[in-house]
């Protein structure tokens, strides 16, 4: 990471004038570590060097899809053990400051589809790993919502901070369980709303949610950054319907689906027993996001440029994962996007002075990869004996 230096000290006798101009020469010399990599896409200068006293610093940190592949790859990138570590450094530079780091996780989490392998991946006694690394808000997969929703009342879950803005719970379920619409989290004196659109079918969840979007983010006005996590998860079904047909291409005639027959209409029947399939991250190319914009923001931006100070505009952050590819950029109507492919970590580091953000910088991030500069980062102890065992 980027170090500054503000150390002082002081002396008494007639050395003090000497020895004080020496040792300013000496911490001013030129030069810094630089740790992992530099920020691209950077509106300021670099994330470590000296800023004013009333500037604070605060990263948004976002996981995408791990589907619970905490281990390191082959070629040595990505281990959750690892990531642990980087991010309790970041924290204590960041709370030395007066700012802090926002953790989020956005996608599938855990590839666990029964109770049983949520809670071996996740929070294996006496290990909680979302606890643990303090994670801020947890907005999975539709799977594994529905888990949550069955597990409400059990204290390994009930410590995870899910997040659903628009998954559906009955009356009697929303006492029971973890899963919350928003969270507000502190950082210093700064506020960040997080919140989060889930995939999956109506009517489980609600598949026009832009509305209460645009209503909750109207009351949470007083925030100074907006964080929305969404999925990208594909319909099932149809993906199966898909690969089904690919398959039946080669079927001689005669022995494909027959739609009188009495088995294939009760198949069709069970499919179509929910409405349809509500994709999240499909909102970004939607009209009616766009405008929800377009009166704060008259002029195009380049992605990585900083308007007027506005929180709809320049300080509302989206995080996508299940992305082709990594990218980050600046949609034409004011919020910035982190598009996340696999396991790749997005950090933003904002600062802000006096409220206003006055800088912003992005990079992704691939623990211990062998990429330049270097440098190993030592796993995380209680990271790793889970892992281990």
């Amino acid at each position: 990471m980027l170090t500054s230096i503000s150390n002082e000290k002081r002396f008494c006798g007639r050395w003090v004038l000497p020895i004080g101009l020496l040792l300013l020469n000496l911490v001013f010399i030129p030069g810094s570590f630089a740790f992992l990599s530099a920020f691209p896409g950077s509106t300021h200068g670099n994330p470590g060097q000296n800023h004013p006293p009333d500037d604070y610093r605060i990263s948004l940190v976002a996981l995408g899809n791990w589907a619970g592949h905490w281990q390191v790859d082959a070629d040595g990138t990505g281990g959750l053990a690892a990531l642990q570590t980087y991010l309790e450094e970041r924290r204590r530079m960041l709370q030395a400051e007066g700012g802090g780091l926002i953790l989020v996780q956005s996608g599938d989490f855990s590839g666990a589809t029964t109770i049983e392998e949520f809670t071996a991946r996740v929070a294996p006694a006496p290990l909680n790993i979302p606890v643990h690394m303090r994670i801020d808000a947890l907005a999975p997969a539709r799977n594994e919502l529905e888990l949550a929703r069955k597990t409400a009342g059990r204290p390994d879950w009930d410590r995870i901070p899910f997040l659903s803005l628009n998954f559906r719970l009955a009356p009697e379920e929303v006492d029971r369980t973890n899963l919350r619409p928003y969270r507000l989290v502190r950082r210093g004196n700064y506020t960040a709303f997080l919140t989060a659109l889930t995939a999956g079918y109506e009517p489980d969840v609600n598949g026009n949610p832009i509305e209460l979007l645009r209503r909750e983010l109207k009351r949470q006005s007083g925030a100074d950054v907006i964080v929305l996590l969404l999925g990208n998860e594909a319909d099932p079904e149809k993906s199966t319907s898909q690969n089904n047909n690919n398959d039946s291409h080669d079927e001689p005639d005669g022995e494909q689906g027959d739609p009188h027959d009495e088995n294939y209409m009760e198949a069709d029947t069970e499919q179509k027993k929910h409405g349809p399939w509500f994709n999240s991250a499909s909102i970004l190319s939607s009209d009616a996001f766009r405008t929800m914009f377009a009166d704060e923001l008259n002029e195009p931006a380049d992605p990585v440029s900083i308007q007027p100070a506005s929180v709809w505009t320049d300080q509302f952050v989206i995080i996508q994962s299940g992305a082709d590819q990594n990218h980050f950029y600046r949609l034409r109507t004011g919020p910035y996007v982190c598009a996340i492919a696999g396991r790749t970590v997005c950090e933003i580091e904002m600062r802000f002075r006096n409220h206003a953000l006055i800088g912003l910088e992005q990079r992704f991030i691939d623990v211990n990869s062998r990429g330049r500069p270097y440098r190993h980062i030592p796993p995380d102890p209680a990271i790793s004996r889970v892992l281990d065992r």
